[in-house]
């Protein structure tokens, strides 16, 4: 409703689009969808539903529209206080249980020559996270480690220390018992100390609920003769609904008959069945789930790797410029630049034109203009390529963001000087954490829109009440502890592992 208001009465099926731009000026908004129509423009296939612009008012019924999306909004409220009204937060149910199983695993006795377990809960959701670590922590004071935000360091030391069986023996500690966190955490870390994982939910994906168990699953380093895994399902009544078993039952059934697995993951005698099977099978994936550029990109990186192995290998020998030239439906250069960990792409969109005009894409824009085959002819450069290079060089650089990013983005480092010129006084030890906030707005940018917002959620630009300072010091301690005092060096000392500065530059030539 709020991206129909300020869009003048538009709308878009492209989630992530829209949750960037819902809040932001029509102005902001009109910019942002013709970036989309652009984008649109240059792919070779459409959707035809989901790569388009809805104008409401060309419905057949655009009032009976809006009044469907009034109705579920007036439906959601309702659900949301009759929870109110049955205090099912604080008596929640599924909490309980929860408590109920870490309890019967912990006070399990061990096999001979086995430790006692230790147990790893996972949710898909950081909101999830938030709501059962208070009541864990409540039922198990001080024995729970729980993974949310930026993780710092010393979390880092925490986890491996308790948790990881090969970390060295005189480091290990035995502090925690339960660690809680989401699936960031179920890629690259050790945690077989914990012989058990408690899946709180069920992700569509089930190859994620495979990577939880990989953490406490470790080839080389076995710790329990045998790994238990908690899985929460919806009661029988919410199941006929929901349907995550069924559906993530016979996802795993494609997994354990395409490519076999050593460890049953929902059920001690998992064979699913394939009911259905075939017409899921046969489905659009892209209709399912959206992927995302960085898997779009790792696949097609994979696929180069496979076939041509020999010209992957040999990206080390590269120089940090590269030139180069292919045939295309026009004359453009696109040039890529990489300083630490920040990537700039820019464009002269016509090397033709009497004036060279530069301007700056997104990774995902200029994709399919460097796109090519294995057999696309190299062409030598052409006379107009040192020209437009010689301009891109010269441009300053900026990464381009959605509208709504950088307006939050530009809010979060005016907020934050605003604090320092007006209430240092009243910020005391604060004052160097903010200072290093600032760093990284101007020069790293590693801060999440969610982190930005907690930022701007409290204005320092005039008077600040006692309350709203407390608040806003509130805010700055909780995102201290969760990044590190040290977070920033730690992102320094990763910019420093890359070369200076690596530029690539493509010229299409029109053939």
């Amino acid at each position: 409703l709020a991206f129909i208001k300020n869009s003048g009465g538009r709308y878009i099926l492209d989630r992530r689009l829209l949750e960037k731009i819902y809040e932001a000026d029509p102005e902001e908004i009109d910019e942002a969808l013709e970036a989309f129509i652009r984008r649109l423009a240059q792919k070779e296939k459409l959707d035809p539903h989901h790569d388009r612009v809805y104008v409401i008012d060309d419905f057949d019924d655009a009032e009976g529209f809006l009044q469907d999306i009034d109705s579920d909004l007036s439906l959601l409220k309702k659900i949301e206080a009759r929870m109110q009204k049955l205090n099912l937060v604080s008596r929640d149910p599924k909490v309980k249980r929860l408590i109920a199983a870490a309890k019967e695993i912990l006070s399990a006795p061990g096999k001979p020559g086995e430790p006692r377990r230790k147990v790893v809960v996972f949710s898909e959701y950081l909101d999830t996270i938030r709501h059962i670590a208070p009541f864990l922590e409540q039922a198990f004071p001080g024995r729970v480690l729980v993974a949310q935000g930026n993780l710092s360091k010393s979390f880092f030391h925490d986890l491996l220390a308790n948790f990881d069986a090969s970390y060295p023996s005189e480091k290990q500690r035995d502090e925690y018992d339960i660690l809680v966190a989401t699936d960031k955490l179920s890629e690259g870390v050790n945690l077989n100390r914990a012989g058990a994982v408690i899946n709180y939910d069920i992700p569509w994906n089930p190859t994620r609920v495979i990577q939880r168990l990989g953490r406490i699953n470790r080839i080389g380093r076995k710790v329990f003769e045998e790994l238990h895994i908690y899985n929460f399902f919806p009661t029988e009544q919410g199941a006929d609904v929901v349907k995550s078993r069924e559906i993530a039952a016979q996802k795993m059934f494609l997994i354990h008959n395409t490519l076999g697995e050593d460890a049953k993951i929902f059920a001690p005698d998992e064979t699913p069945s394939p009911a259905d099977l075939f017409n899921r099978i046969n489905r659009n994936p892209e209709e399912l789930e959206e992927e995302s550029l960085l898997t779009s990109i790792r696949k097609a990186f994979l696929d180069i790797q496979q076939q041509y192995p020999d010209l992957v290998n040999n990206l080390d020998d590269f120089p940090t410029r590269v030139k180069t030239a292919k045939p295309y439906k026009r004359d453009e250069l696109i040039v890529f630049r990489r300083k630490g960990l920040q990537l700039f792409v820019h464009t002269v969109a016509d090397t033709c034109a009497e004036k060279v005009n530069v301007s700056t894409l997104t990774l995902e824009e200029a994709l399919p203009h460097i796109r090519c085959e294995a057999n696309t002819p190299h062409l030598p450069l052409s006379e107009r390529f040192w020209p437009a290079y010689e301009a891109v060089k010269q441009y300053r650089e900026h990464t381009p963001m959605p509208a709504s990013e950088n307006s939050l983005l530009i809010k979060a480092e005016n907020n934050l000087r605003s604090a320092l010129e007006k209430h240092a006084a009243d910020l005391g030890d604060y004052v160097p954490f903010i200072q290093t906030l600032l760093r990284d707005l101007r020069e790293f940018q590693t801060l999440p829109k969610y982190t930005l917002r907690r930022l701007t959620a409290i204005e320092m630009h005039g008077r600040v009440s006692q309350s709203g300072m407390e608040r806003f010091k509130a805010e700055l301690e909780a995102l201290r502890a969760t990044l590190g005092e040290d977070y920033l060096e730690r992102v320094e000392q990763r910019a420093k592992a890359f070369r200076s500065e690596i530029i690539i530059a493509v010229e299409n030539i029109r053939t």
